[in-house]
């Protein structure tokens, strides 16, 4: 066990640091509940619940951060769940707390080690940022597309599968939504948004189910309100033969067919004529509307073709857009990391020699390497802290040098402090003074300039105003 306040290495037997005295009685507490969430979050892995073991596997690293297993595991997680990023976060860390013997490094290497793998896992974060992008901007298709891609190279990415289901469910694609859900589950069983869209599948699934059945029940009941007349069967007795109701029937006869001529013909045909006017009309509307829509998918198939050239160029854009170098990324966070721990290990002390290892660990760092919000507000604390008194110690040691005359080794340090504060106007005169001491005039000459520039109303400009003067 190693102790929090010396970090000497504690038999865990015991419960007082041998060394400097410290009572380990609570440490040794936290370190087993640590211990006890990793057990938990290990069995949860064990079943499929990832969410829960994340959950439980933060609370381990909240007690004790140095908890590597914990972090291994978390990482490997979040590696299952297709977040790359976070996974190589946590292995980072772990390598950092336990450099030697730490699985840590495998899981590194393999992905390090292998381009094909980083290209794939670019392809992933390039992919799915895209398809979020469209799905903000209301692009649904391309963002279905885009996700499809994604999930066709890494089928356990949960955040692109529920995504990919949300978008389904905006456009009441139910069955579709559910498919990928399923899978989700397979994956992670405890997953809140995926059970979240689930149960608002189900809900709306059984609220589109209840509106069918009432449809049917209103449609039974219409067909049992049919009413049926029964007509009745009058009585019928047969007539004797009647010569003269023939006769009047021959007569009416003679008489319907006289009238049909002169009345009933005549309306035959005028509605004829109407009728044949009417079908005229409706074959040219019928024609004109063929027209009117044979101009509509002529616009549509110009509007598919822009389209489709639409989403070549943005494919085109997708794949120009160029992701860092993890490995550049890994070893900037590793410079930050270490100059963290180094300002942290030494807060007891603060003294002179911790703020000057600081700041040459954060000397190394590139600041727009790093992403995260967190990590460039800690740069920039850590420089304000340790940047003023770097420039300053290295000044004194300079200055010391200068005035024994060993000019040389004065330029080295008078550099390291003008690199820790360009505005160092103390620093900058005694870099030309030890150039202008070692004959080399050229660079005696530029910084003597730059105070008299940079800095005019300095009495360090006057002095050099008096030694350019002496130069020329």
């Amino acid at each position: 066990m190693i102790c929090p306040k010396c970090d000497n290495n504690v038999n865990k037997n015991k419960t007082i640091c041998e060394k400097c005295g410290t009572d380990l009685s609570l440490h040794k507490k936290i370190i087993r509940l640590s211990n006890m969430y990793y057990n938990q979050g290990l069995e949860r892995a064990r079943i499929r619940d990832l969410s829960g073991a994340i959950i439980t596997l933060k609370n381990s690293l909240k007690l004790n951060k140095r908890n590597y297993k914990a972090r291994n595991l978390l990482g490997l997680i979040y590696f299952e769940t297709g977040e790359v990023v976070k996974a190589l976060s946590e292995w980072v860390i772990s390598k950092h707390f336990k450099p030697d013997n730490n699985e840590a490094e495998y899981y590194l290497n393999a992905i390090q080690n292998n381009p094909g793998k980083l290209e794939s896992f670019n392809n992933i974060i390039k992919r799915y940022n895209q398809a979020l992008l469209s799905a903000k901007q209301h692009n649904d298709d391309i963002a279905v597309i885009q996700l499809k891609k994604v999930i066709s190279i890494n089928p356990n990415y949960i955040t692109a599968l529920n995504l990919l289901a949300l978008l389904y469910i905006k456009n009441n694609e139910y069955k579709k939504a559910k498919r990928y859900l399923n899978r989700t589950r397979e994956i992670d069983i405890t997953n809140i948004k995926t059970l979240k869209y689930l149960n608002e599948i189900e809900q709306q699934l059984n609220q589109d189910q209840n509106q069918n059945k009432e449809k049917d029940r209103e449609m039974s009941l219409n067909d049992n309100d049919v009413e049926f007349s029964v007509v009745p069967v009058s009585s019928y007795k047969e007539d004797r033969p009647n010569i003269m109701a023939f006769i009047n029937l021959i007569l009416g006869v003679l008489i319907g067919v006289v009238a049909m001529y002169i009345l009933v013909i005549p309306t035959i045909k005028r509605e004829y004529d109407i009728n044949i006017n009417n079908k005229y009309a409706e074959y040219n509307a019928a024609i004109a509307k063929q027209q009117d829509q044979d101009d509509v998918i002529a616009a549509l198939r110009d509007e598919k073709e822009e389209m489709q050239g639409k989403i070549d160029k943005l494919n085109k854009d997708i794949d120009s857009i160029v992701i860092p170098d993890v490995n550049d990324n890994l070893k900037v966070y590793n410079e930050l990391f270490d100059a963290i721990e180094i300002y942290t290990e030494g807060l007891s002390t603060n003294d002179n020699e911790t703020l000057l290892l600081v700041a040459d660990k954060l000397s190394m760092v590139d600041k727009d390497m790093l992403e995260t919000t967190k990590a460039k507000e800690a740069y920039d604390s850590l420089i304000e802290v340790s940047y003023p008194v770097a420039t300053n110690v290295y000044y004194r040691e300079g200055y010391s040098l200068y005035n024994n005359n060993k000019f040389e080794e004065a330029l080295e340090k008078l550099l390291q402090s003008y690199k820790y504060d360009e505005n160092n106007i103390d620093s900058i005169y005694f870099l030309g003074r030890s150039y202008h001491r070692l004959n080399d005039n050229e660079n005696a000459k530029l910084y003597y300039e730059m105070l008299i520039n940079n800095h005019q109303d300095t009495r360090r400009a006057s002095q050099a105003k008096e030694k350019l003067t002496s130069l020329r």
